[in-house]
């Protein structure tokens, strides 16, 4: 890769915002917020071979499947990204308990992920802190949060009444679907 076309990653988002067909303009004027916290996300994804578990409250399951097949889609040209959406498996897991709510579980949880993945995965959360997924995806250091109607640091806010919040959701995963090639192709430099 010549050195013309590599970039930093805040300078190459900005150009993979405006170059990008859904025109996720909105998108521009928070930068300041996205880039630190993908950059971050891609740091341990591509450099720490980290794997993804990609949760979500109850309205956005459809955003779990819709990703999950987005960003392994063989049209990527590219390795498969390591990503899971354990949740329902989770929730079919604890419902024989009637404990799909409790806290109590999340320890449980963790350590049954902590098993098969050792402490190289973080949770991607969308959508409203009051679900459990949230509380469990909170409860580990490493987070890729896209948080509805709150703020919290180290997350993405959105606003749940925003009618075009499923789009901004789609141009989101566009450019984040971007950001990880670029990343594994090199197409960016790490700062700092």
């Amino acid at each position: 890769m010549s050195e013309a076309m590599e970039s930093d990653f805040f300078s190459w988002t900005i150009k993979a915002i405006r170059d990008d067909a859904s025109k996720p303009t909105w998108l521009e004027d928070r930068k300041s917020e996205w880039v630190p916290l993908v950059e971050h996300t891609l740091r341990h994804i591509i450099l720490d071979a980290y794997t993804v578990i990609l949760l979500s409250d109850k309205e956005r399951c459809w955003f779990v499947e819709y990703a999950l097949g987005y960003l392994n889609s063989s049209r990527r040209m590219r390795p498969f990204f390591p990503i899971y959406a354990p949740a329902s498996s989770i929730a079919s897991m604890l419902s024989p308990y009637n404990a799909r709510q409790s806290t109590e579980m999340i320890p449980l949880i963790r350590d049954m992920l902590s098993i098969s993945f050792g402490e190289k995965y973080l949770f991607w959360y969308v959508g409203r802190i009051d679900d459990f997924n949230a509380k469990l995806a909170f409860s580990h250091d490493y987070n890729f949060n896209w948080i509805l109607d709150e703020q919290m640091s180290n997350s993405f806010s959105l606003s749940s009444v925003d009618e075009t919040l499923d789009i901004k959701l789609l141009q989101l995963l566009r450019i984040f679907d971007k950001s990880l090639s670029a990343a594994l192709f090199g197409e960016i430099v790490w700062g700092g």
